[in-house]
């Protein structure tokens, strides 16, 4: 039911469940629908949604399709010039080990657009 559900959604934009949530115990093999509550001006209720991925690396082919400042912190992990940076920053080590501990350790310090490139400059 789960996947019929699921394609008729990719299919259809829509399915049975959009409106009711549908609930089976398979003890008793009895069903229910119930009806989703909506709140009112409520964004995500009205599936207008946005996903911000938060992740600590990026990928090469991303670094491609973004204007931002590229730094080899093989020699250092002085980055006290970009903290402030209206660009992304993305640092990058050799293999991209010593990258990403330094993009985690410098978040908890409110670097907060800083990302490590995911396989060093050898992805480069």
């Amino acid at each position: 039911i789960q996947a019929n559900e699921a394609l008729l959604f990719l299919n259809e934009g829509k399915n049975n469940t959009s409106v009711d949530t549908f609930f089976m115990n398979l003890k008793s093999l009895s069903q229910m629908k119930i009806k989703n509550l909506r709140k009112e001006n409520c964004l995500t209720c009205e599936g207008k949604v946005e996903i911000i991925q938060d992740d600590l690396e990026i990928d090469v082919s991303a670094l491609h399709t973004m204007d931002a400042v590229l730094v080899d912190v093989r020699e250092t992990d002085d980055l006290s010039a970009y903290q402030h940076s209206p660009k992304p920053v993305v640092v990058y080590c050799h293999r991209g080990i010593k990258s990403k501990r330094l993009v985690q350790e410098k978040r908890l310090e409110g670097y907060t657009k800083l990302y490590s490139l995911k396989g060093g400059a050898c992805s480069l």
